[in-house]
């Protein structure tokens, strides 16, 4: 398993909040980070249909070759996160809390507001929605 053979590049931590320990392991494509143990992994895998992504799996089978004894956690995953604004469920890794329409709704306003600005508008804008 080509992540497993990349061990000697991880980095073990453990959260200061509750002492769960995990990995930081180098993305195989880009030159991100994804924060993993043997149950749940921030890559866009993790999640989508698959039992356990190639990442917890390949901290699982470093535990069983390390000689440790796994922690079997049997508590379920943590849900992923949801956008601020909209409740939709964010995709992995996004860490802003917002999804990408959001994200593009704001940046719409903020244009809205510079336009106002430059153009000396005080009194607002109204907005009429039609369907």
């Amino acid at each position: 398993m080509a992540v497993l053979a990349t061990a000697d590049q991880w980095t073990h931590a453990t959260r200061e909040s509750d002492g769960r320990e995990f990995w930081i392991i180098p993305a195989s494509k880009n030159n991100g980070v994804y924060y993993t143990d043997a149950r749940a992994c921030t890559c866009p895998d993790s999640g989508r249909g698959l039992t356990v992504c190639k990442h917890s799996r390949a901290v699982q089978l470093f535990t069983l070759r390390s000689g440790a004894s796994p922690v079997v956690d049997t508590t379920p995953s943590p849900a992923r996160a949801t956008c601020r604004v909209c409740t939709q469920e964010l995709r992995a890794g996004l860490i802003s809390g917002l999804c990408d329409p959001c994200i593009d709704a704001g940046l719409m306003f903020e244009g809205i507001e510079a336009l106002k600005a430059a153009f000396g508008s005080d009194a607002g804008a109204i907005v009429q929605t039609t369907r």
